[in-house]
């Protein structure tokens, strides 16, 4: 194997440093070209490729827990939730993003129930890029839909619009593919029933 000389490595660190470098018994009006200029420019130069952006869908799943005393007395303490966040991107380690959420917290007693449907979007921000811990918290801001059935109160309100809702949440991003949330939601009133809580679930990502 050929080993390098010193004359050569040295033109290489020149050529890398931006410095014009010629050979030997050459000048810049000769129009010679410089020894290892093409080769060591574009090394030195060439722009990685920019990368596509993508839509991601993150479906989630976890418990909700009513902090209204009547709440959980009328359909139970503990609820069920499902999610759905979709979002387009084109960096993985980017710190802040916006998303688009979609949620279904319900709870089912007898004939009694009680249905969410919070439509909006979140933020969210890292507080590292890291790829297999990474810390976060955020909020989201949206319109709720809302379904409400009591007997023993005589409500039936019926699939409707009820008003804007949020939540505020810390996480982790655990790997590249999971994330671990709890978050506390704030609802509107519905006929005398206060629907907010807090909330802690999973979330995958594809």
């Amino acid at each position: 194997m050929r080993i390098p000389t010193i004359e050569f490595l040295a033109t290489a660190m020149l050529l890398a440093a931006g410095f014009p470098v010629f050979a030997q018994g050459g000048s810049q009006a000769n129009n010679e070209q410089p020894r290892l200029a093409a080769p060591v420019a574009a090394a030195v130069t060439e722009p990685g490729k920019p990368r596509k952006p993508r839509l991601t869908l993150k479906p989630a799943a976890g418990l909700y827990f009513p902090t209204s005393g009547k709440t959980r007395g009328t359909f139970g303490s503990t609820w069920t939730m499902v999610g759905l966040t979709i979002d387009y991107r084109d960096d993985d380690r980017s710190k802040s993003r916006f998303q688009f959420e979609i949620d279904g917290i319900r709870r089912k007693s007898g004939i009694d129930q009680a249905v969410i449907f919070p439509i909006g979007f979140k933020y969210t921000e890292r507080l590292n890029a890291s790829r297999t811990f990474s810390p976060y918290f955020g909020g989201t801001l949206g319109w709720c839909i809302a379904d409400v059935r009591s007997v023993a109160d005589g409500i039936d309100t019926g699939l409707r619009s009820v008003g804007v809702g949020g939540s505020g949440f810390v996480g982790a991003n655990v790997g590249m593919n999971i994330k671990l949330e709890a978050a506390y939601h704030v609802f509107p009133n519905i006929k005398g029933f206060n629907l907010s809580g807090f909330s802690i679930g999973a979330q995958l990502q594809f």
